[in-house]
C-alpha cells in the first residue's frame, strides 16, 4: 500500500460523494487495511482528503499544460480558458470545494492547504495574457488585472451553472462560455486587427 494508492481511493470517494464520503475507516476498508494503518501515511482525515483532491487536480494540470502545445499566444489563452471549463465539468466537486469552500473546520483546513493551487492557476492564466500582450494580440495593460477579469468572469459563469442557477444544457454552457471569453477579451483589450 502506497500513499498514491490510498490517495487514488480517497480521490474517487471525494469525486463521488464529497468531503463526508472520505473517512479513514472507509478508505482503509477499500484498500484492505485497518484505519490505524493509514495513520502511518496520513496525519488524519484532512491530510487524506487533501491528498485525494491533489490527485484530482492532476487533471487540471494536464489540461493547462496541454494549452502550451499551441503555436500562437491567442490559442494558448483560449485553450487555457477552455481547460478551466473542462476541468470544472469533469471534476465539479473539486472545483466547487476550491471555489466555494464550506466553512466546516475540516473542509476549511483542506482548502487552506490547497490555496497555492488557485494561486498557480491564476499565475498560469496571467502568463498566457502576458504572452498575448507581448505578441500584440492584446493591447498593453496590466496582465494581472486582465487575468483577474478573465478568471473572475469564467469562475462566476462556471459556478453559477454548477450550482444549478443557470438552466442550460452542457453544450449551451460551452457556447455561452466561448462567447463570454470572446466578449471579455474584446472588452479588456483585443486589438481591432486581432
Amino acid at each position: 500500500m502506497t500513499r498514491e494508492q490510498v490517495a487514488e481511493v480517497a480521490y474517487r470517494r471525494f469525486r463521488d460523494g464529497g468531503f463526508d464520503a472520505v473517512s479513514l475507516r472507509g478508505v482503509a476498508g477499500d484498500v484492505g487495511v485497518t484505519a490505524p494503518a493509514l495513520y502511518r501515511i496520513f496525519e488524519g482525515k484532512g491530510d487524506l482528503v487533501a491528498a485525494g483532491i491533489e490527485r484530482g487536480l492532476r487533471h487540471l494540470h494536464t489540461r493547462l499544460t496541454g494549452a502550451l502545445v499551441a503555436d500562437e499566444p491567442r490559442e494558448r489563452l483560449q485553450r487555457t480558458m477552455s481547460g478551466l471549463l473542462e476541468f470544472a465539468l469533469a471534476e465539479p466537486r473539486i472545483y466547487q470545494t476550491l471555489a466555494y469552500p464550506s466553512q466546516e473546520p475540516g473542509v476549511q483546513e483542506v482548502v487552506n492547504r490547497l490555496h497555492g493551487v488557485v494561486v498557480t492557476v491564476v499565475r498560469f492564466l496571467t502568463d498566457r495574457v502576458r504572452e498575448c500582450m507581448d505578441a500584440e494580440v492584446l493591447r498593453p495593460d496590466s496582465p494581472e488585472r486582465v487575468a483577474l477579469v478573465l478568471w473572475s468572469g469564467s469562475h462566476g459563469l462556471i459556478s453559477t451553472w454548477l450550482s444549478g442557477h443557470l438552466p442550460l444544457h452542457e453544450c449551451e454552457l460551452r457556447e455561452l462560455y466561448q462567447e463570454f471569453g470572446r466578449l471579455t477579451v474584446a472588452g479588456v483589450g483585443m486589438r481591432a486587427d486581432g
